[in-house]
């Protein structure tokens, strides 16, 4: 059993002793991997030899008694890379080996698993436009989001209001600036590496739209606490915002317009390496 106090203390020297500060996402993801670790092992990750861990890699299952998948192995993998590369050149060196070896492995995972998709049955790019075009009020601006800035449901948590002449430093807003709308994010998955993201729409129906919302006192665009729920509730066929990212990624890949794909990568918030792996029904090593 792991004692509290001495993994926190682990934990800490560890985050401490890395090349560069972490962000909140980042640190709790590590840290939830770091413990996974130590819950099987009693005694501190840098004690732990390179043979001990790859046999525990090899045969490690999760709770429930299934087989770690590739990309959990190289999570893991990952995190003694990092303690091994604090306090020992030689065992570091040869995980590093290991794990650039799985993650050949889960970039061939993530094509088999992309190749075997039915295409033919997709929702087409297309499709999400017709969609799109007879929609209104908040299913148009969810829709019209979903589709040209690919947002995350947790993204569409948003505040319609008046330009004030100053962009809120929290929050998810739509800000209503003369004939454009100010779309401004800063509760967003990825805040701590992108920042504050800040785009202008200028599309006259997105446009009229907000500002008709915003007259009747429609200042909240989620009605729920179920973000995916109500979201699904206003797109076509009720596909969620990450099946229609895949889709627009899809697409612009098909038609080499790959300028249009990081375009959508600034506009997420997500690496281009993030979008050509789990987004792209296509394969392409982004290698």
């Amino acid at each position: 059993m792991v004692q509290t106090k001495d993994f926190d203390n682990e934990f800490d020297n560890f985050v401490m002793n890395l090349e560069r500060p972490l962000g909140a996402g980042t640190l709790k993801a590590y840290k939830s991997q770091f413990l996974v670790i130590r819950s099987n092992f009693d005694i501190p990750l840098f004690e732990i030899s390179n043979k001990q861990f790859l046999d525990y890699l090899e045969s490690a299952t999760t709770k429930g008694g299934k087989v770690l998948s590739v990309n959990t192995k190289k999570n893991l993998l990952n995190i003694m890379v990092m303690v091994k590369k604090q306090v020992n050149e030689k065992d570091y060196k040869e995980l590093y080996d290991a794990r650039e070896k799985l993650r050949s492995d889960v970039d061939t995972a993530i094509k088999e698993k992309h190749e075997n998709l039915d295409l033919d049955s997709m929702t087409s790019y297309d499709e999400l436009v017709k969609y799109l075009n007879v929609q209104n009020n908040t299913s148009y601006i969810i829709n019209y989001l979903l589709l040209y800035y690919c947002v995350r449901n947790r993204d569409l948590d948003l505040t319609i209001s008046e330009y004030s002449g100053e962009i809120p430093d929290s929050g998810n807003h739509l800000l209503i600036d003369k004939d454009k709308i100010i779309f401004v994010r800063n509760d967003y998955k990825t805040y701590n590496t992108h920042g504050q993201l800040k785009f202008d729409i200028n599309g006259k129906t997105f446009v009229k739209i907000v500002k008709q919302m915003h007259k009747r006192g429609d200042t909240k665009l989620l009605k729920t606490k179920a973000a995916d729920k109500e979201i699904r509730g206003y797109t076509m066929q009720g596909l969620s915002e990450t099946e229609i990212c895949k889709i627009v990624v899809h697409h612009f890949l098909m038609n080499n317009k790959y300028s249009e794909v990081f375009e959508i990568s600034k506009r997420r918030g997500t690496s281009i390496d993030t979008l050509l792996q789990n987004y792209n029904f296509k394969y392409i090593n982004a290698d």
